[in-house]
């Protein structure tokens, strides 16, 4: 393969993931979003949700997390 068409390929797998990536990060703000309207709605079960891990905690590994 010539030069410009390396380069333009390279052009076009960059769009592709920087798309990709662009749209990975406009649903994670998307569900932030919807998270945070979720527990103004139920704050009970925001507690309870946080009570299940912290339950998941402490029996995990003698209630400490794996390091990452």
């Amino acid at each position: 393969m010539n030069d410009p068409g390396i380069f333009l390929l390279g052009i076009a797998v960059t769009l592709v993931v920087g798309t990709a990536m662009s749209l990975l990060v406009w649903g994670a703000i998307l569900d932030g979003r919807d998270e945070r309207e979720r527990r103004r709605r139920n704050p009970d079960r925001a507690d309870r949700t946080l009570a299940v891990l912290e339950t998941a905690r402490s029996k995990s590994s003698g209630g400490h997390w794996p390091a990452a």
